[in-house]
C-alpha cells in the first residue's frame, strides 16, 4: 500500500505526529513516505495513484493555514484527486478561536478535488503528543483498515 505523508510544522509539534504515524504505517505496510512541505520535492501531482495520503498541518493566526501549506493548497485545487483516500491530522492550540482550522480548510481542498477524505480527522493539542499515543495509533489503525481493501 503506497502510503504518502506530508507535514507542515512550526514548533516540531506536527513533525513528532507525522513521524508517529510513519512508525505506525510501517507496521501495516514498508511503502511509506514522508515529506515536510517547504523542505523536500513533494507536489499535489505525486499524490495521484497514492494507495492512501496523510496530510498534517499546524495551524496559524485565527485559523489559518500557514503559508508552506497554502501553497500546497493552491496546486492541490489544480489536480484531480478522485477516489485518493486522504486523512487529516495535525497539532492544534486551544487559545486560538477556531480550534485545527488549518486542518478543516485542506480537508475541504481535498474534498473538492475528489479524495476520499477520512470523517474523523486527528486532532491534538499542542505538546499533549505523548498522552495521545493510543488515540494516535487507534487513528492509523482505522484509516488503513478502512482503505486497505481498496488497493
Amino acid at each position: 500500500m503506497k502510503t504518502i505523508i506530508i507535514y507542515s510544522t512550526r514548533t516540531g509539534q506536527t513533525a513528532q505526529i507525522a513521524e508517529e504515524i510513519k512508525e505506525e504505517m510501517q507496521s501495516y505496510t514498508q511503502d511509506v513516505s514522508l515529506y515536510q512541505l517547504g523542505v523536500d520535492d513533494i507536489l499535489a501531482y505525486d499524490l495521484i495513484g497514492a494507495d492512501l495520503v496523510f496530510f498534517g498541518t499546524y495551524t496559524a493566526g485565527q485559523g489559518d493555514l500557514p503559508f508552506e501549506a497554502e501553497d500546497f493548497s493552491f496546486e492541490l485545487s489544480e489536480e484531480d484527486l478522485t477516489n485518493v483516500p486522504v486523512a487529516l491530522f495535525g497539532s492544534c492550540d486551544s487559545d486560538y478561536p477556531i480550534y485545527g482550522g488549518a486542518i478543516d480548510e485542506i480537508g475541504e481542498t481535498f474534498k473538492s478535488v475528489g479524495a476520499k477524505v477520512h470523517p474523523d480527522y486527528l486532532k491534538i493539542e499542542l505538546f499533549t503528543i505523548d498522552e495521545e499515543m493510543d488515540r494516535l495509533k487507534q487513528f492509523v489503525k482505522t484509516v488503513y483498515h478502512t482503505y486497505q481493501s481498496e488497493v
